[in-house]
């Protein structure tokens, strides 16, 4: 059933690349604003995924996932091409992989715009830097929606995301 759904989902999956590279416009427009805050920016990121990897593995192991759940949680705020890649190098199973990382954009993405300005992020630099975090491409995109400093941020920050999660994805299947 799985190898079904993996054949019928390849051209989604393929064409979800070029998607993401299309953000790489709101980037290019506003690099120099992006370039002159290096520190908040890596800050922001880091803080994000390190939140985000730790909620995921807490929560689950609090629920009893299982290791191939608790996995693919953590992989959920790191854009879908990124992630599957990930998923494979790590051994976990691709469609739940596929689940944590759309229920972590559309959650993401509908509800993190009224929660940061419920919580006072107001700037678009922070805006966009938590919802290319968190929310990968989909929060990216939301971002740019409300502006495009805070769509460049989101690119931004979902490409930082991904390099953190690789990284950390490497160590681990090293150890393990």
């Amino acid at each position: 059933m799985l190898d079904a759904y993996l054949e019928g989902s390849a051209p989604i999956r393929w064409m979800l690349g070029p998607a993401t590279a299309v953000l790489a416009l709101p980037f290019f427009r506003k690099r120099a604003v992006l370039a002159a805050h290096p520190r908040p920016v890596v800050a922001a990121v880091v803080s994000g995924v390190v939140t985000t990897v730790t909620t995921g593995l807490v929560v689950g192991k609090l629920l009893g996932l299982p290791r191939e759940m608790l996995g693919s949680a953590a992989l959920k705020s790191v854009t879908l091409p990124v992630a599957l890649g990930l998923s494979e190098l790590a051994k976990l199973d691709d469609g739940i992989t596929t689940i944590c990382v759309f229920c972590a954009g559309l959650v993401g993405s509908a509800v993190g715009p009224s929660l940061l300005s419920w919580i006072g992020v107001h700037t678009p630099l922070a805006r966009g830097l938590a919802l290319g975090t968190l929310s990968h491409a989909i929060g990216t995109a939301r971002a740019l929606e409300e502006d495009a400093l805070a769509g460049a941020a989101g690119v931004v920050a979902l490409t930082l995301a991904a390099m953190l999660m690789a990284l950390g994805t490497m160590v681990y299947v090293a150890v393990s």
